[in-house]
């Protein structure tokens, strides 16, 4: 079973939910599955929004990206994995700890 870590540091003095324009994150595999799909959606939505990985990220890969302009730090997280298993976090703060990590228990 696959589970959700925070990464070592959370930075401070980052924007607070209201003012959040761009957040920088950064997403790390930290398991022995490739990831095949990787969503982002907000809290209030009823619906997980597109699949942000263009290609499977492998194990022990690292991926930068940005959120933008939705005025929030506040987001469900999906992760889909090649081997069909799944994971979901909800109301992860991207402004308190930019630095998503999965890992195997």
């Amino acid at each position: 079973m696959k589970r959700i870590l925070a990464a070592a540091a959370v930075l401070t003095g980052l924007a607070s939910a209201a003012s959040a324009a761009t957040i920088d994150f950064t997403f790390k595999n930290s398991t022995s599955s490739p990831v095949e799909e990787f969503y982002l959606s907000l809290p209030t939505t009823d619906n997980w929004e597109e699949n942000l990985v263009t290609s499977p990220v492998q194990p022990g890969q690292k991926v930068i990206s940005s959120i933008t302009d939705t005025g929030s730090c506040l987001y469900d997280v999906k992760t889909v994995f090649a081997d069909g298993e799944s994971t979901e976090d909800r109301g992860w703060d991207f402004c308190a700890d930019p630095d998503y990590e999965i890992e195997e228990e």
